[in-house]
């Protein structure tokens, strides 16, 4: 078959596809099973969130993950004009490390003491009780909960670095789309189980919390989607009509209803706002491309039956609306509504952000530390709580109180950095793929773009199960080519 010729700078398609020997192959398909195992063992370890907060097999896991991505920087899977944002969120990610790590070291006490106002303050009240103050603390404002919160900061980094080499070749990319897939539809239907069995008031499954539960359930549900329609436009086994009764996309598409009942299950008020808007955002976002670039050119899309798709849709949204109904969902929702407790939330957690502020001007240049919220919160809340607070329920708020002022620029001018680099690059793949074969990246910004917003009013990624998720979605996003690919029998030039 004759090429078209390419003009000269254009990107490759095998610049994706990189040429690597069998075993490195074997290794991607062993990081594959830990990023596997890693993730099931969140399901049966509360999400990891009790104490220690990552287990010690699961660290081990990332940190194996972790020497696979360096062994993969080594040959070259970093480099390469595609590369450019994930190589910016490596480096963003290591000085997040080393900096939250510098705060956690136990450092001479005379030193902390003279560069902290707060430990200065606590030396004095030591020394006024009669009490020696130890040799060596570190800077971080609680000291027992930052060791945990360095931990679970170091294996989330070691895990993207692990899964951001996977994401540099087709095959590996795929079964991670596949992973996130799961872990939404396993999380959901987790959360409808304990809701619809089990006599839970809300649904929470493996994440422990419905709020968090929902977070993690509408992370993966866009992927699932975009999945499932790129399945129909490339495979030839999901492409009858769906009322044929042997396209097997039907099964899937009910398993991803009953995992959305789950998510509308845990009554989480701002996770179901952003996904109803996201969602809606992003329907309207895919029918507006469809039309304006045309249809489809896959032949199988072709095969597509839309009548039949419309209907089948339409038995499943009235099946979706009987089982919320026959779950109690809406009276879930009223009995919380007309508990008067939404104020009393806001207000909560308007304090938590401006008792984190105030305790961040005592010390603005060193910051609280990691986990050092715990101990702001626990200071300088006027309103009373029911059990100590440690999150301040705003992921962004949080991460400049405890890293500092100067750490929080750096670490914002880097983010500019990996953010101007994914758009370069961005604008680049509309040289190779069309409308059509960029769906599933934008299901993998439409998911993590979720749960960024729900941080703002929540700590879901304070859960590693979460994190860790959200983790394999932001490797796709920023190196989406190799997912981006089903087939090279043309080229774009």
């Amino acid at each position: 078959m004759s090429e078209p010729a390419t003009r000269p700078g254009a990107i490759e398609p095998e610049d994706y596809l990189v040429a690597v020997p069998n075993w490195v192959r074997v290794g991607d398909s062993l990081a594959l099973v830990l990023v596997a195992l890693v993730l099931l063992g969140g399901f049966f370890s509360e999400g990891y969130a009790s104490r220690p907060l990552l287990r010690g097999w699961a660290w081990a896991a990332c940190g194996a993950l972790g020497a696979w991505g360096i062994i993969g920087a080594a040959l070259g899977r970093w480099s390469g004009p595609m590369r450019a944002p994930a190589r910016w969120m490596a480096v963003l990610g290591l000085v997040g490390v080393l900096w939250t790590g510098f705060q956690a070291m136990p450092l001479p006490a005379s030193f902390v003491v003279s560069k902290s106002p707060v430990w200065a303050q606590v030396a004095a009240n030591f020394a006024e009780a009669g009490v020696p103050l130890p040799e060596r603390i570190p800077f971080a404002h609680s000291p027992s909960r930052a060791p945990l919160a360095w931990n679970q900061l170091v294996a989330c980094y070691l895990f993207f670095l692990g899964v951001a080499v996977l994401a540099t070749r087709r095959t590996p990319a795929a079964r991670l789309v596949l992973l996130v897939s799961l872990v939404a539809v396993a999380e959901g239907l987790l959360g409808l189980f304990a809701f619809t069995f089990a006599g839970a008031q809300r649904a929470s499954g493996a994440a422990y919390n419905p709020n968090h539960h929902a977070a993690l359930v509408l992370l993966g549900m866009p992927i699932l989607l975009g999945g499932m329609l790129q399945m129909r436009r490339h495979l030839p086994a999901f492409s009858d009509g769906l009322l044929s009764g042997r396209n097997p996309l039907l099964f899937l598409l009910f398993l991803a209803l009953l995992a959305g009942i789950g998510w509308a299950a845990s009554l989480s008020r701002a996770s179901l706002a952003i996904g109803i808007v996201i969602l809606l955002a992003w329907g309207l976002v895919e029918i507006l491309g469809a039309l304006h670039h045309g249809p489809d050119s896959s032949q199988v899309a072709s095969r597509t039956n839309l009548a039949g798709t419309l209907v089948v849709l339409g038995f499943l949204g009235g099946f979706g609306l009987l089982t919320l109904h026959s779950v109690a969902v809406p009276e879930g929702f009223a009995r919380r509504g007309l508990g008067g407790g939404d104020l009393e939330m806001a207000e909560r957690r308007l304090e938590f952000w401006r008792a984190s502020f105030e305790a961040l001007a005592e010390t603005p240049w060193l910051g609280l530390g990691p986990g050092g919220s715990e101990h702001a919160l626990l200071r300088f809340v006027r309103v009373p709580t029911v059990t100590n607070p440690i999150h301040a329920h705003n992921d962004y708020v949080q991460v400049l109180a405890e890293v500092g002022a100067p750490a929080a620029l750096v670490l914002a001018g880097l983010l500019v950095c990996m953010l101007v680099a994914l758009a370069r690059e961005t604008r680049r793949r509309r040289e190779l793929f069309d409308w059509h074969e960029r769906r599933l990246q934008r299901a993998c910004v439409v998911g993590l773009l979720t749960v960024l917003l729900h941080s703002a009013v929540e700590f879901p990624l304070r859960l590693p199960l979460v994190a860790f998720t959200a983790l394999i979605l932001l490797a796709l996003v920023l190196n989406p080519g190799p997912i981006l690919i089903a087939a090279f029998a043309r080229r774009r030039t």
